[in-house]
């Protein structure tokens, strides 16, 4: 989390800056929350994701984070990002109702097959905030279950490793495709970057 903190104070530093590059190529994902919490550090507003999230666990109210949970989020960072309710006995994920957030820096976000879970979950973030732009290649496609809970197991013959993720992801239709992911506004064959700047130069 010392490399998390220190990706949200830079969020911070940036609220001035009239143009902001966001380079995702390559994040392969890690904290679903830091999306959320990096924009919201920027931007002052929770930005809503585009899908919601089900869970095989049973709904029992409010949920009770503990204090050492597995990406060391607080239970008020959490609250303030999602909030849950029943579903047929089950737990519905859900973010801040659905909106385009207001913003008048322009921010160029660049991403490849690559970005996948919560780095494509980011991703995702920019289509529902104004004057954003996702440069690149289609993100990975790797959204719709989480990692397997709470390990994986090995078969005993092959030594194949499987799992079964605890919740699953449902995204508008049209939006997302498992092993297809996000396509970019722009796409860019060769280097992201340089497509990046060189339309910032001419425009």
């Amino acid at each position: 989390m010392a490399e998390g903190r220190a990706f949200l104070s830079f969020a911070e530093e940036l609220r001035d800056e009239p143009v902001i590059i966001l380079d995702l190529r390559g994040n392969g994902g890690g904290n679903g929350f830091m999306g959320q919490r990096w924009f919201y550090a920027l931007l002052g507003e929770n930005v809503p994701a585009n899908f919601v999230r089900l869970t095989a666990e049973q709904y029992a109210g409010p949920r009770i984070v503990p204090p050492e949970n597995t990406h060391h989020d607080r239970r008020e960072d959490i609250e303030q990002f999602t909030h849950e309710r029943d579903f047929y006995g089950h737990a519905l994920i859900e973010g801040p109702k659905d909106r385009i957030v207001p913003n008048e820096r322009l921010i160029i976000i660049l991403a490849d097959r690559g970005a996948a879970s919560a780095g494509e979950g980011m991703v995702d973030l920019a289509f529902n905030m104004e004057n954003t732009l996702v440069i690149g290649q289609n993100t990975s496609g790797a959204h719709a279950f989480n990692r397997s809970y709470p390990q994986g197991r090995t078969l005993p013959r092959s030594g194949i490793y499987f799992g079964f993720g605890r919740s699953m992801t449902l995204w508008p239709e049209n939006h997302f495709a498992e092993g297809i992911g996000l396509a970019p506004d722009i796409w860019a064959q060769g280097d992201a970057l340089a497509a990046a700047l060189q339309l910032i130069i001419n425009n």
